[in-house]
């Protein structure tokens, strides 16, 4: 009887060690789960980040206000002048063959073989009655720029009296300019028009009272 009480007591703490065995188990499952769920709430997830570069102005304490202006380039445009042609030809064969030009239009000489200056401009330039002329550029400012075999002529007041010269341009010179004359006295020639005080007695002969003809 002893015996089979022994044997009963064994097999209750057997099975009281199984139970504890299984519920330290479960509770080491559960604790488990719970720090499985705790670790996985404590990792941190990455995270996008957008970062913001402000640009800062440059500093202007250390620069100078001061600039260097680049060089323009100017063209300076000339007016025009206006001038009159004359037959070049024609002016060249006169002085070769000191041929005198005759025009009704002009006034007359005393002598019969010679004849008044502004029949050659109006014969050799096309040049209408001399109360329609009109006084145009100096030819002493731009006798560089005048061409060759243009009608001058001389003006005082702006009015070309009666006795003027009047003739075709041939050139420049260092102190004048070369003109396509004829005279009551000389037949066609080139002559030469300068500013010298021994010659300049009269309008005439005055490089100043010289202007490109217009009309």
């Amino acid at each position: 009887m002893a015996s089979m009480m022994n044997s009963m007591a064994s097999g209750m703490n057997y099975m009281m060690g199984k139970m504890t065995d299984s519920m330290n188990c479960a509770a080491d499952v559960m604790m488990l789960k719970s720090c499985q769920t705790n670790v996985s709430s404590n990792i941190v997830q990455p995270v996008s980040v957008t970062t913001t570069r402000t640009q800062m102005p440059p500093d202007t304490s250390k620069t100078s206000t001061a600039f260097q202006a680049e060089p323009v380039s100017t063209t300076t445009q000339k007016t025009p002048l206006k001038v009159y042609p004359c037959n070049k030809y024609q002016s060249i064969n006169i002085v070769a063959h000191e041929s005198s030009i005759v025009n009704k239009r002009a006034g007359s000489c005393s002598r019969q073989d010679r004849n008044n200056p502004d029949a050659l401009v109006i014969r050799l330039c096309t040049a209408p009655n001399v109360t329609t002329w009109i006084k145009g550029a100096k030819v002493l400012d731009y006798c560089d720029r005048i061409p060759l075999f243009s009608a001058v002529a001389t003006f005082v007041n702006d009015h070309h009296y009666t006795g003027g010269y009047s003739g075709i341009f041939a050139g420049c010179l260092r102190n004048g300019f070369k003109i396509i004359l004829q005279t009551c006295q000389n037949a066609p020639s080139v002559i030469h028009i300068t500013l010298d005080t021994m010659n300049n007695v009269d309008y005439n002969t005055d490089p100043v009272n010289y202007y490109i003809l217009n009309w």
